[in-house]
């Protein structure tokens, strides 16, 4: 650690020559925490010195009603071998400057049982935007749903700088305790676990909520949800208008 601060030094008092390049190499190989790249790219600013930890994150009430749309957030993963990136899956939600993360799907799958848990997800939140990382399998997915999307469909290229700077740009928002995940869901504990231990194993459901909350970033104009074919009606109002979660 103090060997990549050191170089980190370096770079900003303008002596980057002061360390070799098979040294620079082994920094790259072996710095984990923080990342080397976000010292290489000097991304040891104000914000990068923070670390996500699990109280971060705040809890909201599944039948909490939140009349705001849903963009899905798709990372495809690779494939569906044991051994292969997930496919993720979420549905967000944007409230009040908060962040609301009100379902997720995190599998190892092929292209085919991809394409059926989009789907599904689309039943299930009736989004306005779907954005699918443009990588791997989003091409296919993309392909496979385009004709009968009712909501706005985006291939989205992830930004060329790593996945730490990613991350690392959108932690303010973490540490500011503005991302909210369902009481009782299932997956909420290995969400946390994930992003407060980035990098590991898996980024899959880090990948999905940073390409999210870049594009929320932007400001976007999110249109109303499409209205659902045939509701049903629930004590006399439509589901359409009851949002699930």
């Amino acid at each position: 650690m103090a060997d990549c601060h050191q170089y980190f030094e370096s770079r900003c008092t303008d002596r980057s020559d002061a360390y070799p390049a098979n040294e620079i190499a082994r920094l790259h190989r072996t710095q984990v925490s923080p990342p080397f790249d976000l010292l290489h790219q000097q991304g040891l600013g104000p914000r990068s010195g923070l670390r996500a930890r699990p109280e971060d994150f705040q809890t909201f009430n599944k039948w909490t009603i939140l009349n705001c749309p849903v963009v899905l957030s798709v990372d495809p993963g690779q494939s569906g071998s044991s051994n292969a990136s997930r496919s993720v899956i979420q549905a967000w939600k944007f409230h009040d400057k908060n962040y609301f993360l009100i379902d997720q799907f995190c599998e190892s799958v092929d292209a085919e049982d991809l394409r059926h848990a989009f789907w599904k997800s689309v039943k299930r939140n009736n989004p306005s935007v779907a954005l699918i990382e443009k990588t791997a399998n989003g091409w296919p997915l993309y392909a496979a749903v385009q004709r009968k999307a009712r909501f706005s469909l985006q291939l989205v290229a992830p930004r060329r700088v790593p996945k730490a700077i990613r991350l690392n740009d959108q932690m303010p928002k973490i540490c500011s305790q503005k991302i909210y995940l369902p009481e009782t869901a299932i997956w909420r504990e290995a969400f946390i676990d994930e992003v407060v231990k980035f990098p590991s194993e898996f980024d899959d459901q880090v990948d999905a909520m940073t390409q999210y909350l870049d594009f929320m970033d932007g400001c976007p104009r999110i249109p109303p949800p499409p209205a659902r074919s045939g509701p049903a009606l629930v004590h006399g109002r439509s589901l359409s208008l009851i949002h699930r979660f």
